[in-house]
């Protein structure tokens, strides 16, 4: 469990109910009163089940898009944490404008709820595809970059970094107290959709083959869900984060996704087979990010090996999968 580092507040957490967001909520609830905004499209209401009788917890079952019921939800917030938005490569393939509109006008419904409430504290959970297909040990205050418009995978990065540019705004005109967190491909329990290691696993328990998309040479760092959490309390915690920017990352994970295949395998069954399957469609080549900024301000410091938050998330997909 991580370290509780806010107490006594009023905290308003979009998307809550998600992977990321409900080990916010755990991490929070025992200190502060807890509002979980989300729609539960995605099925993550069973993520808060285990916290359904905690008087701590209040839900509001909205879409950001709906921006009176986020300026109800939001009535002496202390602090909010924006996670809400369109994830999934698959799912932003199919839907560029839904990510656009979701993403960009949702972002500024809760920036605009939290003004209108003055709320002390907002912080917003970014991306590193910001960054775009090729960075290694990336800087928060260097160039992002962003693909071609024909391909509709790069609407997300756009999508995102366009609510980064409204946070600066609000922090700039309006004296509003935003922090910004990127996050470097976050894993462990109660992950779902398109993530590799959350598929990687569950095919190997099923017996399956691990699908690789193109060669499986990409590179990305992997960083455990409770360095994830504690990462993202210190950046809204802190006096230091204030209009900054922060890499939510391990870069001393980093492999390629045929090693990090091969090493679920070995982890839950060395029979199971790598298939590789032809990519057709933009990828990122290399992702590993530059964690100094938040060693230095905020004094992280990622704790959970690879192997050990594998292992931690394989027995967590053993008992939910009934394995």
């Amino acid at each position: 469990m991580v370290k509780v580092v806010i107490k006594d507040k009023k905290i308003l957490i979009t998307g809550g109910a998600g992977f990321i967001g409900s080990h916010l909520v755990d991490s929070l609830i025992s200190e502060n009163e807890i509002i979980v905004f989300d729609d539960f499209s995605r099925g993550s209401i069973e993520n808060l089940s285990h916290l359904k009788d905690n008087a701590n917890l209040k839900i509001f079952n909205g879409n950001i898009l709906d921006a009176n019921k986020l300026t109800e939800a939001m009535q002496d917030v202390n602090i909010a944490f924006h996670l809400a938005g369109v994830t999934g490569i698959d799912t932003v393939f199919n839907n560029p404008l839904k990510t656009l509109k979701i993403n960009i006008f949702g972002t500024h419904n809760v920036l605009e709820a939290a003004r209108k409430n003055n709320v002390e504290r907002v912080l917003y959970a970014s991306t590193s595809e910001v960054y775009g297909p090729w960075v290694h040990n990336a800087h928060e205050d260097e160039k992002t970059t962003q693909g071609t418009v024909k391909e509709s995978r790069w609407s997300y990065s756009t999508s995102k970094l366009a609510a980064e540019h409204l946070l600066q705004g609000y922090f700039k005109e309006y004296g509003m107290l935003t922090t910004i967190v990127r996050y470097f491909n976050i894993y462990g329990p109660r992950q779902k959709g398109e993530s590799a290691i959350h598929n990687f696993i569950e095919n190997a328990l099923k017996n399956q083959p691990l699908q690789i998309y193109g060669e499986g040479t990409q590179i990305r760092a992997w960083c455990f869900i409770s360095d994830a959490v504690e990462g993202t309390l210190f950046a809204a915690e802190k006096q230091e984060g204030i209009g900054e920017v922060f890499n939510i990352g391990n870069p001393m994970t980093a492999l390629t996704i045929s090693a990090l295949a091969q090493m679920i395998i070995d982890m839950i069954n060395p029979s199971v087979k790598i298939e590789f399957v032809e990519l057709n469609r933009a990828d990122v080549i290399h992702r590993v990010p530059s964690i100094e900024k938040a060693q230095t301000l905020l004094h992280l410091r990622p704790k959970v090996s690879l192997y050990e938050g594998l292992k931690l998330t394989i027995e967590w997909y053993r008992a939910a999968l009934n394995f």
